[in-house]
């Protein structure tokens, strides 16, 4: 198997000039507006200690949420305790030019897809004068919100994006992806209806380039996304390109662990997804880079 490869200067040309072309679909995950630890972390080991978690693994945030239910013999607990979480988190600051909600809405790009719950994506193209429109997947049948993309007919566009909720939004406590009983079911459930994805979507999934930013590689929402994501690109070879930013691991950890963690991880994308692009800076490194080499190529202008 060959090694992953790195993003180099070539690939950085394909992006940008899909950028340019509105073909590129940002993934955008919790590590855009936090350094260091994610919010999920945070709430996990906060609800690990107060709920008195009895397993080894208090920092994952679905096997937490899945115990808080079970424990209060109730399936939404977590949801709903969760989202009193997220009223807790400030707004980024939009103002700041390299604040990566900021850099990215400033990209001409017609669809934005976020595993976040929040509208910060929203309020960012708002801020550029964008007319954006919310849509969010209907895994569950509960879901009762007209989606613009399905069912209005709505083709987003550079001056009137979408921002896409893959795992839920937070106004609608009951289309939240959050427990691993959700994960679980969103994947099944996805995967038994394809319309459940708009074909707009698809298309912006399978036909673009895709670029994944602010995910942790033990979190959830990106292991789930990943596997989501394998069949719509497995069924375009040739036509992906996919950049991936991971967080990297703390800088705490050993030299010699984090290029073990790294070769496993490497070994796992290929495996997955061919072709795929790895970077291992932080988010906010990523981000400013992008800002940067976007300034630079010309297409901003």
């Amino acid at each position: 198997m060959p090694p992953i490869k790195r993003l180099e200067e070539k690939d950085w040309e394909v992006l940008l000039r899909r950028i340019r072309d509105g073909r590129c679909t940002p993934f955008i995950g919790a590590g855009v507006y936090a350094e260091g630890p994610s919010l999920r972390t945070a709430v996990a080991r906060k609800w690990a200690a107060q709920y008195s978690y009895p397993l080894g693994d208090g920092t994952d945030l679905a096997r937490v949420a899945r115990f808080v239910n079970v424990d209060f013999g109730d399936a939404e607990t977590a949801s709903v305790k969760y989202l009193d979480e997220l009223r807790l988190v400030p707004v980024p600051k939009f103002e700041e030019p390299n604040e990566p909600y900021t850099v990215l809405a400033k990209l001409p790009l017609p669809i934005y897809i976020t595993t976040n719950y929040d509208d910060f994506m929203e309020q960012a193209l708002a801020r550029q004068h964008r007319d954006v429109k919310k849509d969010l997947c209907k895994w569950i049948k509960s879901i009762e919100e007209l989606s613009p993309i399905a069912e209005q007919n709505f083709r987003p566009n550079a001056a009137n994006p979408s921002v896409y909720h893959l795992y839920g939004y937070s106004p609608h406590q009951q289309s939240l992806v959050l427990s691993e009983d959700d994960y679980f079911q969103f994947l099944i459930n996805v995967s038994k209806d394809m319309t459940l994805i708009p074909p707009v979507i698809q298309s912006a999934i399978s036909g673009n380039s895709v670029m994944l930013l602010g995910y942790s590689i033990e979190d959830w929402d990106f292991r789930v996304l990943f596997h989501f994501l394998a069949g719509y690109l497995k069924a375009n070879p040739g036509k992906a390109h996919v950049a991936v930013q991971i967080s990297p691991l703390s800088k705490e950890a050993p030299a010699d662990i984090q290029q073990r963690a790294q070769a496993f991880f490497d070994k796992y994308f290929n495996s997955r997804i061919p072709d795929i692009r790895v970077s291992w800076n932080t988010t906010q490194e990523f981000i400013t880079e992008l800002k940067t080499r976007w300034e630079a190529s010309g297409y901003a202008n």
